[in-house]
């Protein structure tokens, strides 16, 4: 598989002064290597001696490199530049997703510069198609666990106004599949279904081999057949060709070298720093007030660490009970004996037939509870209690993953 990539794929050689590098052929994509942290002491080392300022220039262009990095001053594991592995929280949700719905709803920024000529079948999310559809995404709402936290607003209404990276993730990459299929002409489906497939895997936190091979080689497919599709080779439309698009075909030997991309994703820095600006109190003195209410935050992260019973305080509600693994029933519950339906005593002979050691439910009294809360600290609300709320806005808390076997 060959992609034509509009970068210049860097050569182990020094090149000859003068010598044009704008011109080159196609780039595997199979073939681009990870970062080598002495290549790049060896690069930074030859444009820090530069002689003379126009040599200064001549290595820096070459290299890539300007000067050295704020980060050679603080030590570490890894060294520069293998420190820095993909973020897949701005890359493929934020910036990737604002790249393929300018695509789709034929925005300007990616018009500019194109043949009012060309013929652009895959931009269906116009006028009452655009609309109908942010509004199935709307409606989609109540059909995701509250433990899910916010959910997707209408994108035709609220795109450009505030829309958090968190709805974009749940949007394009979780009700995107469904609600674009029959929208996107089937090809064009069919691609986008490839990066979908790939992203959700590298957001798992544990990622098995074989998941991680097939991740990787729909990335690398996904990026050449953006080109063939979209970019098409034409010089009007390479500013198509993003970093976030050719960053995708880091993100497999990435997860290969540091682990599981979504570890080390930039969620838990942005949430940090909504943490810390909510804690700050002294305007005057910011600095020193963030330093002091980090050293407390971290006082209090060790002390939890080392006796993890102090924060949790699960089992402990009112009338709650605690059924061990981490499974605690929740109220409401019945009042009085539940008197079971013969579909509901089938089951429950079925379910007490199947155990070790096998006992009569006849001789058990049978109470509802409302809500069950699971090892994952999610909360799970049973039908007794979930059919009977009327708002529109509730969420689902019942909820099967379905697995084919088959």
């Amino acid at each position: 598989m060959s992609g034509r990539l509009g970068l210049r794929k860097k050569k182990k050689g020094r090149g000859k002064t003068g010598e044009n590098h704008d011109n080159h052929p196609d780039i595997d994509v199979c073939s681009i290597y990870p970062p080598d942290a002495a290549e790049y002491r060896q690069d930074l080392n030859l444009v820090l001696t530069s002689p003379t300022n126009a040599e200064y220039g001549r290595r820096r262009l070459e290299t890539g490199i300007k000067k050295a990095s704020i980060f050679n001053g603080i030590p570490r594991i890894l060294e520069l530049p293998t420190c820095f592995p993909g973020d897949v929280m701005h890359q493929p949700v934020i910036n990737l997703t604002a790249l393929m719905l300018e695509l789709w709803c034929e925005r300007g920024n990616c018009r500019t510069g194109d043949g009012s000529d060309d013929t652009w079948d895959w931009a269906v999310l116009k006028g009452d198609v655009w609309k109908t559809h942010g509004q199935a995404v709307a409606d989609a709402a109540p059909y995701f666990p509250r433990s899910f936290d916010r959910t997707p607003r209408n994108p035709a209404e609220k795109l450009s106004s505030g829309y958090k990276a968190w709805e974009l993730l749940l949007y394009f990459y979780g009700l995107g599949p469904g609600l674009f299929e029959g929208l996107l002409p089937e090809r064009y489906h069919l691609h986008y279904c490839k990066l979908v497939v790939a992203i959700r895997i590298m957001y798992q936190h544990q990622i098995p081999n074989q998941e991680l091979k097939l991740a990787n080689k729909f990335l690398l497919e996904w990026v050449v057949e953006f080109e063939d599709l979209y970019y098409q080779r034409k010089t009007e439309r390479l500013h198509y060709v993003r970093q976030c698009v050719h960053s995708l075909v880091h993100l497999g030997p990435e997860a290969t070298r540091v682990g599981p991309p979504s570890l080390s994703a930039q969620w838990t820095m942005e949430r940090m720093i909504g943490v810390f600006g909510s804690l700050l109190r002294q305007p005057s003195s910011v600095f020193s007030n963030l330093r002091e209410q980090a050293r407390r935050v971290a006082e209090i992260n060790a002390v939890v660490a080392m006796w993890p019973e102090i924060e949790s305080n699960r089992g402990e509600l009112r009338g709650s009970l605690n059924l061990g693994q981490g499974y605690i029933l929740l109220t409401p519950k019945d009042m009085k004996v539940y008197q079971l339906s013969p579909t509901e005593k089938a089951a429950l002979d079925t379910f007490y037939s199947n155990l070790p050691t096998p006992e009569n439910p006849q001789r058990r009294s049978i109470y509802r509870w409302g809500r069950l809360d699971i090892p994952t600290e999610q909360t799970a609300r049973s039908s007794w209690k979930e059919v009977d709320r009327t708002s529109t806005a509730a969420r689902t808390d019942r909820n099967l993953k379905v697995r084919d076997l088959i």
